[in-house]
């Protein structure tokens, strides 16, 4: 059933009438839903949230200073909450509260069900960064862009520790610096957070003490951003500058196991022994996870990409000219494209065979996947 779009939203065809012929279309159009305020201004218009699920709703931000909990069955709003700025983050949860930050610093917990504001605290600079929780302990990580992490308590917002990297000043950036990315392990919890200036960190989770520190960047870089969570596989973690320098490191040590002229901004995904990678240079990768061999590569996407999805046997990635993507992950043949109003800049999400994301015109699309 489609939802508030309409049918005129669905409009769109596959890249290539071959493709059509080939495949099956492996999704069925659910429904689309109006996700912000007032007229689509001058300028290119840019999403970068993703949207979750959590507790049976659909939770999401927009640019239009607005985050929505929203119906999974039909995409109509359970509530909207008015922020002081643009939500370009994903959200985190913990209990009955939500997480978000926005673009003039404001960190909210917002009650799950009313969308009414439990606490807000306020930083120095926006929060672009998804705010990270603890699966032991509840702490909430959050990352600015001035390169501040703290670890706060969620159900109050008091700060428990901090740490601050020193960025160059004046220095050309994508984004500053990444989502923090958790993992438990046999000492406790850790976190690995990147910076604009091409280093990333493993600290200790309980306290922000540095366990090691690896600098990533290349002189012939313009852009050293770590802007990506890594990947985390067994002893490995896979992680890139936006430039081109795509890494495999020994989690525990930060020793180099192998590394490829490959940029990304997006992240990656694991389809059995290949890693799948959406390349800064609009080529979306297929590699060899444990030596970095190439296996295939796709050209023939337009725009940049989003951070890649597998469902079964296909990879799911959206592009900034106009689709969402679905491609063989085998050999990398493009299936289909399904219209996207203005491009997807943000990374999809997968909720059972449910997919959702949001497009830069503000249109948040669920698609049911059929292969």
């Amino acid at each position: 059933m489609l939802g508030s779009g309409g049918v005129e939203a669905w409009k769109g065809r596959s890249l290539k009438k071959e493709s059509a012929i080939q495949y099956k279309l492996p999704f069925k159009p659910r429904w689309v839903s109006l996700v912000k305020k007032g007229q689509l201004v001058k300028y290119k218009r840019k999403e970068f949230a993703s949207p979750r699920v959590y507790q049976g709703k659909i939770f999401v931000g927009a640019d239009s200073d607005l985050f929505y909990a929203v119906k999974r069955r039909n995409g109509h709003k359970y509530w909207r909450y008015e922020t002081e700025g643009a939500v370009n983050t994903t959200p985190a949860f913990w209990k009955e509260s939500v997480f978000i930050g926005d673009d003039k610093g404001n960190l909210y917990a917002l009650d799950i069900h009313k969308g009414q504001r439990i606490w807000k605290v306020t930083f120095d600079s926006e929060i672009r960064a998804a705010p990270t929780i603890s699966d032991s302990e509840g702490t909430l990580y959050v990352m600015t862009q001035a390169g501040l992490l703290q670890a706060l308590h969620p159900q109050t917002g008091e700060r428990l520790w901090a740490y601050e990297h020193n960025l160059p000043s004046q220095k050309m950036t994508i984004f500053s610096a990444s989502t923090p990315l958790y993992e438990e392990d046999s000492k406790g919890g850790v976190l690995f957070v990147g910076y604009a200036d091409g280093t990333f960190v493993k600290l200790n989770a309980h306290n922000g003490s540095v366990i090691w520190e690896k600098s990533l960047q290349s002189s012939e870089e313009r852009f050293h951003d770590v802007d990506m969570p890594p990947l985390i596989e067994g002893d490995n973690l896979y992680i890139a500058t936006f430039g081109h320098s795509l890494y495999c490191l020994k989690k525990t040590t930060g020793d180099v196991v192998w590394k490829k002229d490959i940029g990304s901004g997006s992240g990656f995904a694991l389809y059995q022994d290949h890693l799948i990678i959406s390349g800064s240079d609009s080529v979306l990768y297929s590699l060899d996870k444990k030596t970095g061999d190439l296996i295939w590569e796709n050209k023939e996407i337009p725009g940049g990409l989003s951070q890649p999805l597998i469902y079964k046997d296909v990879i799911i990635v959206g592009s900034s000219e106009g689709k969402m993507y679905f491609v063989q992950a085998d050999k990398g043949d493009v299936m289909a494209g399904r219209f996207a109003r203005k491009g997807i800049y943000g990374t999809p999400f997968l909720d059972e065979n449910i997919l959702i994301y949001l497009s830069n015109g503000g249109r948040l699309y669920a698609l049911t996947l059929t292969r």
